[in-house]
Formats: structure tokens, sequence, C-alpha cells
């Protein structure tokens, strides 16, 4: 967003290569790790009742074969909101969607798989979503097509990409290992608050989402205005983001409450 805001196309492009690399390194590993440790995570940390443990392990197992999809497709999402094209990433979901759908009914209804139908459908639809993405970037914004000189793990940018996202990686780490803790205690209670608890999660995602789109927003447009020295925009546009922030928590919390 900076270097976009700034007009230096040729370290954007360093950045972006350097990003897509290195993200795909991680899911790499964070795939790799995650798939070898659903076992202790599940019944160690989180504590899943006997009586749904080999399913919760069957939708694991999968689930996180699909954690590549994820990072590729969200590596590609912000680098389209970094040069200002946030919609595509929306057309791209809504297609995962749509996908993940038709799959749910053919392998659960259809097949009847059950949970592993689930857990293949939402993989494949990652997987589809992730390809989209990435031929969409390349033929959208040639300039992030696979390039020798762009696309290698560049130390410098590399360690400068880790470090601005590591206050917002320990953040993320915190929040949900509350909610693991907060789970296993819910799931020493039995299935039927497991099931309540997990509607109810459901329906606060549905709920923060504006607020969190207002962030990912604020980042782009903060960052390219950074990268063009327009300080008072950034400033202006931060004032705006919390006002829409608080009026559209209001409506939403109100709403659900009476609703």
């Amino acid at each position: 967003s900076q270097f976009f805001g700034a007009h230096e196309e040729d370290t954007m492009k360093k950045y972006a290569g350097t990003s897509i690399v290195l993200l795909m390194i991680i899911g790499i590993i964070t795939t790799v790790f995650a798939f070898l440790t659903n076992g202790i995570w599940l019944t160690h940390i989180i504590n899943v009742p006997a009586n749904i443990l080999d399913m919760a392990m069957n939708y694991i197992t999968i689930y996180t074969i699909g954690l590549i999809f994820q990072f590729g497709y969200n590596i590609v999402a912000a680098i389209l909101r970094a040069v200002g094209d946030s919609k595509s990433s929306l057309y791209f979901l809504c297609v995962a969607a749509l996908f993940n759908v038709i799959l749910d009914i053919l392998f659960v209804v259809v097949f009847h798989w059950g949970v592993v139908g689930v857990a293949v459908a939402t993989t494949i639809s990652q997987a589809i979503s992730m390809v989209i993405s990435f031929i969409y970037m390349f033929k959208k914004f040639p300039v992030f097509c696979p390039n020798k000189r762009y696309w290698r793990l560049n130390a410098e940018i590399s360690k400068h990409i880790l470090v601005t996202g590591a206050p917002m990686t320990v953040q993320q780490i915190i929040i949900n290992c509350g909610f693991m803790l907060l789970q296993r205690l819910v799931n020493s209670f039995g299935e039927v608050l497991t099931a309540s608890y997990t509607v109810a999660c459901r329906l606060e995602c549905y709920m923060l989402v504006p607020i969190n789109a207002l962030g990912s927003t604020m980042a782009t447009y903060a960052g390219q205005n950074y990268g063009a020295n327009e300080i008072q925009r950034i400033k202006k546009g931060n004032m705006q983001s919390i006002l829409m922030g608080l009026i559209i928590a209001i409506i939403i919390g109100g709403l659900c409450f009476v609703f």
C-alpha cells in the first residue's frame, strides 16, 4: 500500500513477490504442523467430548490440508486490496461459497459422507478460490506475474514484512488461545452446551464482519496515503472510520439483542 501510494512500482513488485513466496512457505509449514498435531489439540487442549471426537478428527484432518489454500488466497486478496481492488476478493469468495453449498449438498445429501463431506467441500472450495484469485491477479495486474527477480525470498524485505505483521500475529494468537480455553471449558459441560456455544460464536463472527472490514480498509487507506505523504487524509479517514464503526456496532448490537 505504501509503495503503491508513493508510485514506487519496482519496490512494490519486490514486496509483493517476496510476500507471496514467504506466505506460501509459512502456509506449508503451518499446514504440516496442524496436520500432525490435530489429535493433541482436540484431546488435550480443547478437550472435545468423546462421543464427537471421531467426527471432529475427521473434519479437522481434512480441513488442515486446505490451510495452504487459505494462505494463498489471503495473500492475493491482501495484494489486491493494497492496490485499491477490494471488490475482486469478494467475488472470489462468492464463487467459493457457491461451490461450497453445491458440494455440501452433493457430498452430504447425495453421497452421505457426513462431516467428512463438509470438510472435503470446504477444502475444494478454498482451492478453487485460490486458483481463481491468482489467475485474476496475473491477468488484471501483470506487474505481479511470476518473475525470478521479484518472486524470491529477499532477507531484508522478509524481515520487514514479519516485523510489521508480528504485533497483529501475536494479538490473534492471544485472542484465539483464549477462545480455545473457553471452548475447553464449554466442552466439559457436554454436547448440548457445546453446540449452543458454537452457534453463538458463529453469530458473533457475522456481527463482527463489518468492523473487521473497516479495519482492513483503513490499513490500505492509511498505507497508500502514508506513501503519498498525505498525513492529514489519514487522520480524517481514521476519525470517519471510528464514527462509522460505532454507528454500525450500535445498529448490529441492537438488532441482535432484540431478535
